[in-house]
């Protein structure tokens, strides 16, 4: 199993060793427009970003829907229905997974985060139907999740997202400044850190244990051009504009 991980991250296009760093834009282009919405998607498309991250929920009644708060006017949106959420008038903006792929398949690599566990299987079956797996990757906080995913389809890239509560709480977990069992234990091909933790050392961890390294959420115009030219980062997660504006050639080689 480590060696199929290892070959997976080598071959990837989003996270081999050699290719260039790409601006991912999180949430969209979510200092511009609502995150997680369809007119922030178009927006950083429009803007040139390599990649868009997003979240991935499941209501009541089994739809697939992009959001990143797990409640909704205080309910929690696994327990509504894709209707009920529809009849809230400042809950309508919140698009279907599918909705998302048919505007992005073909235009720009996604990331997908998957927020909770328990519906890896329907989401990999959405996503293979409309991109290739050279054209986006899975990532989650739950280390059983990211093992689930790669047990359902071993053609997947995955990774390990660290950080959660970062800065305000960065002493929250321990393990965060030294992830590199739980890399392992998940068998996640590449590690996602809070760029807190990437100055704090776990860039160079990564790096010296072949590990590719994405890093969010970068909205400072200084720091977000240092680690897009930086070898060791596969990927920037950023709000986009304005702050990557001036930066995105650096993201599109």
């Amino acid at each position: 199993m480590k060696r199929l991980l290892t070959l997976v991250a080598a071959e990837h296009p989003l996270v081999r060793s050699g290719e260039s760093a790409v601006l991912i834009g999180h949430r969209g282009a979510s200092a511009r427009r609502r995150e997680n919405t369809l007119a922030a998607f178009e927006l950083a498309m429009q803007l040139g970003a390599g990649m868009i991250e997003f979240d991935a929920r499941r209501t009541a009644d089994g739809v697939l829907v992009v959001h990143h708060n797990r409640r909704i006017r205080g309910r929690r949106i696994s327990r509504l229905t894709y209707a009920r959420l529809q009849t809230w008038r400042h809950s309508r903006h919140v698009p279907t997974l599918e909705q998302v792929l048919q505007l992005a398949a073909g235009r720009v690599r996604l990331d997908i985060e998957l927020k909770e566990a328990g519906y890896e299987a329907e989401v990999i079956a959405l996503v293979r139907r409309y991109v290739q797996p050279d054209s986006f990757v899975m990532s989650s906080f739950l280390e059983g999740t990211v093992r689930r995913l790669k047990q359902l389809d071993s053609e997947l890239c995955v990774g390990l997202l660290v950080g959660r509560g970062l800065p305000k709480f960065i002493f929250n977990r321990l393990s965060n400044f030294a992830p590199a069992r739980r890399v392992a234990r998940s068998g996640a091909d590449f590690l996602a850190c809070h760029y807190s933790l990437a100055d704090l050392g776990v860039l160079g961890q990564m790096a010296r244990r072949g590990v590719p390294v994405m890093i969010w959420t970068v909205n400072d115009a200084r720091r977000l051009r240092r680690y897009l030219a930086d070898p060791r980062v596969r990927g920037v997660i950023s709000n986009l504009p304005p702050a990557a504006e001036p930066y995105l050639p650096l993201a599109e080689a």
